[in-house]
């Protein structure tokens, strides 16, 4: 799990799943595959053009899905 400072929360939701790729694939994302969707705990799918502080509350525990895996 990683954590994410968003600030006020002005950024689209794409920008979380960005830091969240570049904080897990030190390798700027050679590694770890292409983004897809960010996902909540029920597995419903976020607004990736959405704001943060929008869409989303404090301590809210999201899962990041890549193109290459099995949804």
């Amino acid at each position: 799990m990683t954590t994410i400072h968003c600030g006020d929360g002005k950024q689209p939701i794409r920008w979380l799943a960005d830091v969240a790729v570049n904080k897990f694939d030190k390798n700027y994302n050679f590694c770890a595959g292409t983004p897809l969707a960010l996902k909540f705990e029920n597995n419903v799918d976020t607004d990736l053009n959405s704001a943060i502080n929008t869409e989303l509350k404090d301590d809210l525990h999201l899962y990041l899905y890549f193109k290459e895996d099995t949804m």
